[in-house]
């Protein structure tokens, strides 16, 4: 367990569930109500806005989720030579048997294809690059995300992880 603290790829989304725990315990568990640009209450929080407890620690797992599921990519390119493939395009990552990132299951880990209510995404070459996809409860940095998002996900906020071969 320490080791994985020293890594510097949990270092990331350590940092960013000790934040959502500050937050929380600051706030005393109350959530800011979320106004648009009109003044009326909006569904999606911006990025300014504070989200509720549950649906910060949604979101920290969620990155902790595709961190994991950024070092099983990683492991299966390194044993097979190649990222499990979809041509490229996004699809989901494992909702369905026929699903590209269902060969992940081979590494023998118990991996997270979904946050439990929604699956995750993928896309892959199979060569050069890979891009994880979660739906997210506040929108953030979404330059690391492939374009254009399928309907599912350009209707509400998402958080990517993506990499280059050889850049881990």
């Amino acid at each position: 367990m320490l080791d994985m603290v020293r890594d510097p790829r949990y270092i990331a989304p350590l940092a960013v569930l000790l934040a959502v725990i500050l937050v929380s315990a600051a706030l005393g568990g109350r959530a800011l109500p979320s106004v648009g640009a009109s003044g009326r209450p909006s569904a999606t929080p911006g990025p300014t806005e504070v989200l509720s407890r549950e649906d910060q620690l949604l979101d920290a797992r969620r990155a902790l989720d595709l961190g994991k599921l950024r070092d099983a990519l990683t492991l299966y390119r390194r044993r097979n030579g190649t990222y499990p493939s979809t041509a490229g395009r996004i699809t989901t990552l494992c909702d369905q048997p026929s699903d590209a990132g269902c060969a992940l299951s081979s590494l023998g880990a118990k991996l997270p294809f979904s946050d439990g209510e929604l699956p995750y995404w993928y896309a892959s070459d199979g060569s050069t690059y890979f891009a994880l996809i979660a739906r997210a409860q506040q929108a953030g940095d979404t330059s690391r995300c492939p374009g254009p998002l399928p309907d599912e996900l350009a209707v509400a906020p998402v958080m990517c992880i993506r990499s280059e071969a050889g850049g881990g």
